[in-house]
């Protein structure tokens, strides 16, 4: 297993122990460990809460990209992924949803997807098809039932019902819907 000196609270520490950033382009292991970055991040905020959000606010205006990557690093982590191998799939990725094929520049920021059972990356999704995978309870049998469902024929159709009677002078009900209602009403009363 492969350790690390922290430079803050001068312990050796499993590299696991330690934070990544950016350093010329490559991942690189941060000086100090991730207790020791977080108890500076807090004393920082605490003694200028104002300077310390205005700083985060002016570098995520001018690192809008690294925003995305920060985001995808910290869900690899919970996921317990690879940071660099899910920076290196997000940068090579086409830039569409992996579903409806529409280009992010049309639907926003892509989410990742994941399998909440194992974790696994499944792919990259757009705010519209990355909830619906949701709905669905990341089910195939619930989708299959909902392809099925779009495939029937409608119960109703449009045109039953006037929808504007005060302007044309009709009752709400078309004519034809009344009588074939009644006719249907007639064969049920007769069989």
């Amino acid at each position: 297993m492969d350790t690390k000196h922290c430079k803050k609270c001068d312990q050796t520490l499993s590299v696991e122990k330690f934070g990544h950033r950016i350093k010329h382009g490559k991942l690189a292991v941060r000086s100090s460990c991730r207790q020791c970055e977080a108890k500076i991040m807090r004393e920082r905020r605490q003694a200028d809460p104002e300077k310390h959000y205005a700083r985060r606010r002016e570098w995520g205006r001018k690192n809008r990209s690294m925003n995305k990557i920060h985001m995808y690093r910290k869900n690899a982590r919970k996921w317990k992924v690879d940071p660099a191998l899910l920076v290196e799939y997000i940068t090579t990725h086409p830039k569409t949803c992996d579903i409806c094929k529409k280009p992010e520049s049309e639907v926003g920021t892509l989410h990742l997807d994941h399998c909440h059972d194992t974790n696994n990356i499944r792919g990259l999704l757009c705010k519209n098809c990355n909830p619906g995978i949701g709905q669905f309870k990341n089910s195939i049998d619930l989708l299959l039932c909902a392809i099925e469902y779009l495939k029937k024929p409608p119960v109703l159709t449009s045109g039953t019902i006037d929808p504007f009677p005060w302007k044309t002078g009709r009752p709400g009900l078309k004519v034809e819907a009344l009588k074939s209602a009644a006719e249907n009403d007639r064969r049920q009363s007769d069989a």
